[in-house]
Formats: structure tokens, C-alpha cells, sequence
């Protein structure tokens, strides 16, 4: 085949997986949310999951940075809603590019949103120094697991803030002192109960909360509005972090769930999920 006939093979194969997300749409017209066009349209399945998801790493536990000043167990009185962006606690949208940092920008969120409850002071955090330290088996931009994030930033201590360690999206970009400009600290991180709403409910409705989730399937990558109901699973491959919860006008009941491919994708960058 010349180069020429191969291009345009791509080409034809690329447009008919276009028409593919144009027939997934309709179908889904009937269900609560929408599918459209994103910048993710012209990769193919394989191409997709090699960019955007954990590489080949699987994790199927739910996990939250905590202090001792919170008892979630305890907790009684629940809002029955509640959204950190507007409480100042959510850092803007990021893109993790072709690096699979998604774990690592939503681990950080997290820890982001509770430095700025306990000091009222919202700092980028850098998911660079991440990629670059973060040992045990994860492998940078190659995947990873957010439990080897937590067990670095604690033995740490501290975790740099962004302007100081900026993000690259490639491994070993730079080296920095450990005591130079560490600036949000955390002693340790909890497991949310398996298996219990109940109790990640309890968790959000005092932080971000960071959780798995399988990103691979299509109605997932279409996603652009409305509450998604699409299949859960526990084949998981990818991060997102939980900044709020609510009801929809209906009255179906949502996770808000911030995501890390930019602000192209979904809700701005968020996605609604029952």
C-alpha cells in the first residue's frame, strides 16, 4: 500500500468513526446525558486508552487525604448539597496531555481543597513533583496508583506548590531541594468504606474526595452533559475527584466529579454521574 492509499485509509476510517459517535449519540437520546464530539473524536479505541487512561494499571479502592481534625464516622448532620467551587476550594480545570497524570492532578486536588479549608488559602499544587519522585509501583507518566502519591507527599512531609514545580507532562523534567518550597502538608489518608454512598457522602460533604473510575468506555470519553448512568464497573483505569454533590431538578441525585483532559470535555471539564 503507498503512502498515499494508507492516508487515505486512516482518513476513511477516522471519518467513520465519526458517523459511529454521531449514531452513539442518538441512541442515547432517551437516557440523561449527552454524548457529542470532543477532541478525542478522531482517536481510535486503542489510541484513546494509550493517551488518557492508567496505562495498564487497575485500582478498586476509593481513597481521601484526611487529618485528625475530621471524624467522618461521627458525622450526623449532612447538607443535602454541596459544591466546594463555590466555597473557593476547586482550582481551575488542568489537562494532563499525553501524560497519564490524572491520578496525580486529582490526588492533588484534593489535598488542595483541604489546604484551603484549614488555612483559606486555595495554592496550585504541583502533580509534576509527583510524576517525578513518586515511587513503589507506579512509573510516572507511564501510570500509576494514588496510594504510592499519599505515602510519598506523608513521608514527605509537604508537597511543592505549582509556580515552583510547574508542570511538564514528561518524567524526571527537573530535581528541587525537599525543604525549599513545600507549601501544603497532610499526615496521612483514609479509605472510604467500599460499597457505601452513605459514607462517601460524609467524606464530600467535608473535602474533595478522590475516586476510581473506568474512563475507557466510549460513553464516558463522548460524555459532554447531563447525568451520566452509564455502566460503573470495576474494571477501573482512571482519577477524578468529587467536589461536589446535589439533585437535579428531577430529583436524580449526582456526584460531581472534576476531571482532568480540559475544559473541552464534558461540563467544562466536570462530569455528573448518579
Amino acid at each position: 500500500m503507498s503512502c498515499y492509499e494508507k492516508r487515505r485509509s486512516e482518513e476513511s476510517s477516522r471519518i467513520e468513526m465519526g458517523r459511529g459517535m454521531s449514531r452513539k449519540q442518538r441512541r442515547c437520546g432517551d437516557k440523561s446525558f449527552n454524548l457529542s464530539t470532543n477532541q478525542f473524536a478522531d482517536l481510535h479505541d486503542e489510541e484513546f486508552k494509550a493517551l488518557l487512561t492508567n496505562g495498564q494499571k487497575k485500582e478498586h479502592s476509593l481513597w481521601t487525604t484526611t487529618e485528625t481534625l475530621f471524624r467522618y464516622d461521627n458525622v450526623t448532620k449532612i447538607p443535602a448539597s454541596m459544591d466546594w467551587r463555590k466555597r473557593g476550594v476547586v482550582t481551575p480545570i488542568k489537562d494532563q496531555g499525553k501524560c497519564f497524570v490524572g491520578l496525580f492532578q486529582l490526588c492533588v486536588a484534593t489535598i488542595e481543597g483541604l489546604h484551603q479549608i484549614i488555612t483559606g488559602e486555595l495554592v496550585p499544587l504541583s502533580e509534576q513533583e509527583l510524576v517525578d519522585f513518586v515511587k513503589g509501583e507506579s512509573e510516572g507518566c507511564y501510570g500509576g496508583y494514588v496510594e504510592d502519591a499519599f505515602k510519598f507527599i506523608t513521608k514527605k512531609g509537604r508537597i511543592e506548590s505549582e509556580t515552583h514545580y510547574p508542570y511538564k507532562g514528561v518524567n524526571n523534567t527537573c530535581k528541587v531541594k525537599k525543604e525549599t518550597h513545600g507549601v501544603a502538608q497532610i499526615k496521612g489518608y483514609k479509605k472510604v468504606p467500599s460499597k457505601s454512598e452513605n459514607a462517601l457522602l460524609k467524606a464530600v460533604a467535608n473535602q474533595l474526595v478522590s475516586v476510581s473510575v473506568k474512563a475507557k468506555d466510549s460513553a464516558f470519553q463522548f460524555y459532554s452533559s447531563g447525568i451520566f448512568t452509564g455502566k460503573c464497573g470495576t474494571d477501573t483505569d482512571h482519577r477524578v475527584a468529587l467536589a461536589s454533590y446535589g439533585e437535579s431538578g428531577d430529583g436524580t441525585k449526582y456526584w460531581l466529579a472534576k476531571n482532568s483532559w480540559g475544559t473541552e470535555w464534558g461540563e467544562k471539564g466536570y462530569i455528573r454521574i448518579k
